[in-house]
């Protein structure tokens, strides 16, 4: 099922970028998969990894495959020092919500080595501070974090930031409704971009 639906996208839209695979340490926390038999769950994620890198492959031949890992969990920095040395994928992206994710990337960067080391592209796929959708939520805070995303992300030698709308950098309070937003939030997207 994965597989025909990373082909129809991948043939369909012809992407520049496609993540195949979404934090894949969260499906083995949160679901009800049982771990293959005869190999290890980093072994399977990394055949599906292969698998459906190859599928893009043949539907758009010029799209760059990647995959996306939280971060803290074993499986994460195992998958990761494995995606390193995989010549199928070509990023490594990762979702950024709170300030000691960037200790954390600089940690894991340390430890196991850069992608950019290894011919990898590096993206923020997803990133809005978490304390975002507290009251004290401000479209100040939304820019400020997304400057030192961008400023993290250009010292880090990374490709992309991709701020997230979930309740974040929209308007105050959160609602897509409404008609305005401040200067500051605007100046900030556009200084990310």
């Amino acid at each position: 099922i994965q597989e025909h639906r990373v082909r129809h996208y991948a043939s369909l839209y012809q992407p520049a970028y496609y993540e195949i695979l979404n934090e894949p340490s969260q499906y083995a926390e949160f679901s009800a998969v049982a771990e293959p038999e005869g190999e290890t769950l980093v072994d399977a994620w990394i055949a599906q990894a292969v698998r459906l890198s190859e599928a893009v492959q043949e539907e758009s031949p010029g799209t760059r495959v990647g995959v996306s890992l939280g971060l803290q969990q074993e499986l994460d920095e195992q998958l990761y020092v494995r995606l390193l040395e995989l010549d199928a994928i070509d990023f490594i992206g990762f979702r950024l919500f709170q300030p000691a994710a960037f200790e954390v990337l600089e940690d894991m960067f340390a430890e196991f080595g850069h992608p950019a080391d290894y011919g990898k592209d590096i993206l923020i796929m997803e990133t809005w501070f978490g304390a975002c959708l507290a009251p004290q939520r401000s479209q100040e805070l939304d820019a400020k974090w997304l400057e030192m995303t961008a400023a993290f992300a250009a010292k880090e030698r990374m490709q992309a930031v991709l701020a997230s709308d979930f309740g974040c950098f929209v308007t105050e309070g959160g609602t897509r409704t409404a008609t305005s937003s401040s200067g500051s939030w605007k100046r900030s997207i556009s200084a990310t971009v």
